[in-house]
């Protein structure tokens, strides 16, 4: 029998690889580099994610706080000076015209004359053209869901018979929740003057999309009081 020749006795020595070998290799490799890219790509977009919940949801309510101080404040000053006339001046873009109070839940805001985004930011605001507190007509008052000190947030807990309380210059006028329904966001005749006295509150529905819009109708059911008329506490 022949012997092996002595170069097959090496230790240790193997076959070199195949070319499908190295490709096969080759392509775990740029996979496993493709995973771990896409695994730290959306552990970072979780962050941002989060991050941008975080700023929308806490951030934004810091800079409503800090508008709602400086509306308080100038309506403070507003109730401190004697009316001109039978009737308060026209309302002023941007600033407060009056305070809403909706014990159910938990609401006592400024709110701003205006609906632009940059009004909302400083909380609700009145539909310019619409009736102010306590004159004829339909008062329209929109507000934010879930940003901006979310004032609406809990509109959708409202029902039948809740009180709303604004204070205006003119007093205090109350209002009772009549109906609340969702609409499309071009039924825009929720606003339309009304016969008597109304309120129409107005956000997104449902919560975290505007795909639609929540509306609570109230009716006045008293006002104006006054400090002194012994009904002015809510």
């Amino acid at each position: 029998m022949s012997r092996p020749s002595a170069g097959a006795w090496v230790a240790g020595t193997a076959p070199e690889p195949s070319a499908a070998s190295r490709r096969s290799r080759a392509r775990e490799r740029r996979l496993s580099r493709f995973l771990r890219f896409t695994g730290w790509t959306l552990i970072v977009a979780g962050f941002l994610v989060i991050a941008f919940i975080l700023y929308e949801l806490l951030a934004t309510g810091l800079v409503t706080a800090r508008y709602q101080q400086d509306l308080r404040e100038q309506f403070a000053q507003d109730l401190a000076r004697p009316l001109p006339g039978a009737e308060p001046p026209p309302p002023v873009p941007g600033q407060a015209v009056g305070i809403i109070r909706i014990p159910e839940i938990g609401l006592d805001m400024a709110v701003v004359e205006g609906v632009a985004p940059e009004d909302l930011k400083k909380g609700p605001g009145h539909y310019p053209g619409t009736s102010l507190p306590g004159a004829e007509g339909n008062v329209g008052i929109a507000g934010h869901r879930t940003t901006y000190a979310r004032p609406f947030w809990a509109l959708d807990r409202l029902e039948a018979g809740d009180r709303i309380y604004v204070d205006t210059r003119r007093g205090r006028f109350i209002y009772r929740v009549a109906w609340a329904r969702v609409v499309a966001p071009g039924q825009v005749e929720v606003l339309d003057p009304t016969p008597g006295p109304t309120l129409t509150l107005t956000t997104c529905h449902p919560k975290f999309s505007a795909a639609q819009r929540l509306v609570v109708r109230a009716i006045q059911v008293s006002g104006p009081l006054h400090e002194g008329d012994g009904h002015i506490h809510s």
